[in-house]
């Protein structure tokens, strides 16, 4: 039974595209989502509070998910600066795969 469960955790993880560091599947690139619960959210030079912070997007504000990095997401903003959000501070399209 213990198996199994894992097995089925694995199936899960790996179809939802939550393997850290891996990129999404070409028909599933740039799934959209948007700044979600914070006022504001800073776009990250990496995956870090330590790295350097590009540009400060607002609640709302869209960005293109490209893939997961741990605990962290590589977008790019609309005005097409890529960067790194903690995925707790963003909210997916209702198609998204997350």
């Amino acid at each position: 039974m213990l198996a199994a469960h894992r097995l089925l955790v694995v199936a899960v993880v790996v179809s939802l595209g939550l393997v850290p560091g891996r990129a999404l599947a070409a028909d599933a690139a740039a799934q959209k989502a948007a700044v979600f619960g914070t006022p504001t959210a800073n776009l990250r030079a990496g995956a870090s509070v330590e790295q350097a912070i590009k540009l400060t997007l607002k609640e709302g504000d869209p960005v293109a998910v490209e893939k997961l990095e741990g605990e962290w997401y590589l977008v790019t903003a609309a005005d097409g600066q890529k960067g790194y959000i903690h995925k707790n501070l963003l909210k997916f399209a209702a198609s998204s795969p997350w």
